[in-house]
């Protein structure tokens, strides 16, 4: 297991330093679009996408898959079964971005936002991400608890729908027009809401009670929110297409849907915060519930962004604004990096 989880945050965290670097030089071409414009794989038009790829493919995945197979065993109290599928997983994952990367550097890609990887490429993350889910299946079947917590939830499901999401999103051929464009943000916002959001949670989960020495205030309002992400959030991505040709009802079951989503933001915050309710004083000394705490109100302001900017008379003014891009940084930057941190920290 700790081959795995350091294999696994190592890489993540090189990734991370090289995808800050391609976002700094991209930030920079915003105001400066004629800086080094002789290098063709280091136009905006490439380094843009790199950067988005590097952020969500190396560096939050990697380390989600890590802190996962870390809680695994913990939560289920258990030794992780088929950690070499984890390990086999991990290095075809790690080749598929570094692959995907080069093609992108080179001007091959799919052309289409958070999918820019050449479908050639994609097949290793679909198969990787599978294999890393095997040690989960595994271990469950062999756990010696009856009673499965929150986290587990969290990271089967996350586990089970990336591999799933990827393959449909990126099956070759499948996919023109206007439905392509409905299923690029079908599959923009899933990958947000049903992989990282479920594996960052599940480390929520675990490492605050863990660090205040307390249970969970309430497994039910844990569940009520598990259920309801599960419901309302794979079609909330059709908000990005208000104002295109696309069919009314389906903006419109995007929206409600998008407002939905408050309950199982609310439910997390407000289990989260009275579980912290009288141990604050603890963030004086603990850099993990420090980090933890953050990324919690973080998670809450990017999801009420998301829920507002759904709504038609919001949209109108911040769909071709940097709005809708602050709003997936705070989700992964925001949110989701900052659990990642607490959690290397405390690993």
């Amino acid at each position: 297991t700790s081959l795995v989880v350091g294999v696994c945050l190592t890489l993540a965290v090189v990734w991370l330093v090289l995808a800050s670097v391609a976002g700094l030089i991209s930030s920079i071409k915003m105001h400066e679009p004629d800086w080094w414009v002789q290098y063709g794989w280091i136009t905006f038009g490439r380094i843009r996408p790199i950067h988005l790829n590097m952020v969500a493919y190396g560096w939050c995945s990697l380390a989600g898959i890590g802190v996962a197979i870390w809680l695994i065993p913990r939560l289920l109290k258990t030794e992780l079964v088929g950690a070499r599928y984890a390990l086999v997983g991990g290095a075809l994952w790690t080749i598929g971005v570094f692959a995907g990367t080069v093609a992108i550097a080179m001007g091959y890609s799919d052309g289409l936002e958070w999918l820019e990887y050449p479908w050639q490429i994609d097949i290793l993350l679909v198969i990787g991400g599978a294999l890393v889910g095997v040690p989960l299946w595994l271990t469950l079947l062999n756990r010696k608890v009856k009673h499965l917590y929150v986290s587990v939830w969290y990271i089967g499901a996350g586990l089970l729908w990336f591999p799933i999401l990827f393959l449909i999103a990126n099956w070759p051929g499948l996919h023109f027009g206007v439905q392509q464009a409905s299923m690029n943000w079908w599959f923009g916002h899933n990958v947000l809401g049903l992989w990282f959001t479920p594996i960052g949670l599940a480390a929520s989960y675990y490492f605050i009670p863990k660090v205040i020495g307390k249970p969970i205030h309430s497994y039910n309002l844990s569940l009520l929110g598990f259920w309801s992400l599960a419901f309302f959030y794979s079609q909330v991505g059709g908000h990005h297409l208000i104002g295109g040709p696309v069919p009314s009802w389906l903006i419109t079951i995007s929206i409600v849907q998008s407002m939905m989503m408050v309950i199982p933001v609310f439910a997390v915050a407000v289990n989260q915060h009275m579980t912290v309710l009288g141990n604050f004083r603890a963030l004086a000394y603990s850099p993990t519930l420090r980090f933890i705490v953050l990324g919690a109100m973080m998670y809450t302001a990017a999801s009420v962004q998301g829920s507002l900017e759904a709504l038609r008379s919001v949209n109108t003014i911040t769909h071709f604004t940097h709005y809708t891009v602050a709003h997936a940084h705070l989700g992964l930057y925001g949110f989701f990096s900052m659990v990642m941190f607490l959690s290397l920290i405390h690993i």
